[in-house]
């Protein structure tokens, strides 16, 4: 029995030395499960609609959550119309490779919907970089439960990071996103 001991012990050791053991990722998004409140929302977050004689049904939605108590919800989107959830922004140096994810929860949303998760670059000056973005669109086929959609892309010089979620022209039903995270992936 000392011995099986000794042993498991100095493999574990011989991993963590040749670096095997990788140490767990850290997510650089504040407020990544949207619980925290300011002026009425989520922390951190803001809502675009396109521009235009738009409506979209925006909420910070509370009691459907994959983690703690609240999301952020999609409802119904004007035709032709994109309704977008952005979080704040994250430092980004050149070259280094990020992994953005959101999990998506769908009721009553017609087959065939699409919802996008998206990892953006913006300048200094805190416009997007064009040609920079990574996307990542997902098909809903009738309701889904909680389902991960992860994005990675590496930064361009001098820029900031920061996920959106969004669908465009949502006839019906709902899609909550929850548990967003921007991690270094090198």
């Amino acid at each position: 029995m000392r011995r099986t001991w000794f042993l498991m012990v100095v493999v574990v050791l011989c991993l963590v030395a040749s670096g095997m053991v990788m140490a767990e990722e850290v997510n650089l998004l504040p407020n990544p499960s949207v619980e925290e409140s300011s002026s009425g929302g989520p922390k951190g977050w803001t809502k675009y609609l396109s521009s235009g004689n738009y409506k979209a049904d925006f909420e910070w939605s509370k009691g459907i959550a994959r983690t703690g108590n609240y999301s952020l919800k999609i409802g119904v989107v004007s035709e032709g119309a994109s309704a977008v959830w952005i979080s704040s922004r994250v430092t980004a140096k050149k070259d280094q490779l990020f992994r953005a994810s959101a999990y998506v929860k769908t009721e009553g949303v017609e087959s065939g919907q699409k919802v996008t998760i998206s990892l953006n670059w913006l300048n200094s000056s805190g416009n997007l970089i064009s040609g920079t973005s990574f996307s990542k669109s997902i098909e809903i086929q009738g309701d889904m439960d909680w389902t991960l959609v992860t994005v990675e892309g590496a930064a361009p010089e001098n820029c900031r990071a920061r996920i959106q979620v969004s669908t465009k022209g949502n006839k019906q039903g709902s899609i909550w996103f929850d548990d967003f995270a921007i991690v270094l992936v090198e």
